[in-house]
């Protein structure tokens, strides 16, 4: 197969086969193959996969018992696929027109490009934004991720220096070059891989995205094409769980500066993120006084003080 397409999957299987159903729909089955990796799900969702494989013959699927990174994940179906392009894809990526063809010339265009992703679009048709991000930084944690957030975080200016790429746009149906692709939905040939590394399995969640682009932007280019849209459902494997996603997104973050950054970075960051926490539990804590105190916050802030030992 040309192309191998690698999606991890956690409790989401309906989701899944509706974007299964789409790929079929309108690329070539000739072209790919699709490798599925449950992690973890369900029974009912086993079962669902199991089914949905026996229809295709170019579909397999790894079974997780336990439920295992997304870089761990990603990096198994990697390695047991054989196409000479990779393409990483959440299960709530629905196709709406042929793209595979297109993303792969752009690829092999000789411009040095070294992974490309379509324009991510939600279910209102708007493009999100959120999800074509600046590199991690003290700045852009004490702006957008701290307690003085509310300063900042509606401030055009600070948000497109300093976290998200507002450059990127569905206005104009062109590409731009980006220092960061999403890890919801990307191409990139087996060669590169081989060249920068898989994806790093010490980032349990979130930032995996963020390294691989970091270390495929050293030596290629990043590029987002916004003529080529896919919907995004966005968010689906952990809707019910906000609470610890604030823990374990800075958790991420810390790492990430630790390991591309100087140590200088890393400790500025670590305890900046961890002084933020204590000051955000005393404030709960004045509040629990006038019965007014947020049992999601505290959760949120205790969690990450609990994560942030790994780091």
């Amino acid at each position: 197969m040309k192309t191998s397409i690698i999606i991890v999957n956690h409790n989401t299987t309906k989701v899944l086969i509706d974007c299964v159903k789409s790929i079929f729909k309108y690329e070539n089955p000739d072209e790919f193959d699709i490798k599925i990796i449950d992690n973890a799900s369900n029974e009912d969702c086993l079962n669902l996969i199991k089914e949905t494989s026996n229809e295709h013959k170019n579909i397999s699927s790894i079974y997780f018992k336990d439920l295992m990174s997304f870089s761990y994940a990603n990096n198994r179906g990697i390695e047991d696929s054989k196409g000479e392009f990779i393409i990483i894809m959440n299960p709530d990526i629905i196709f709406e027109s042929p793209l595979i063809d297109k993303l792969i010339t752009i690829v092999k265009s000789g411009n040095n490009i070294g992974a490309v992703a379509p324009a991510l679009v939600g279910t209102d048709g708007k493009l999100q934004q959120f999800y074509y991000q600046r590199y991690p930084s003290i700045k852009q944690f004490i702006f957008f991720h701290s307690i003085i957030l509310r300063l900042f975080y509606k401030k055009s200016f600070f948000i497109n220096r300093y976290w998200i790429d507002e450059r990127i746009n569905l206005q104009y149906k062109k590409q731009f070059f980006v220092n960061h692709i999403p890890g919801a939905f990307f191409v990139i040939p087996r060669k590169i891989l081989d060249d920068v590394g898989l994806m790093d399995e010490n980032f349990k969640l979130f930032f995996e995205d963020t390294d691989i682009s970091y270390r495929i932007n050293k030596k290629y280019k990043l590029i987002v094409d916004t003529s080529l849209q896919v919907k995004h459902l966005g968010g689906t494997s952990f809707k019910e769980m906000q609470w610890w996603v604030y823990g374990r997104f800075n958790v991420s973050m810390i790492y990430f500066v630790k390991k591309h950054y100087s140590k200088l970075n890393y400790l500025t960051l670590k305890y900046l993120a961890i002084y933020n926490a204590y000051c955000m539990l005393f404030i709960e804590n004045i509040l629990k006084l006038t019965g007014k105190k947020d049992e999601f916050r505290i959760k949120k802030y205790k969690n990450f003080l609990k994560l942030v030992k790994e780091v």
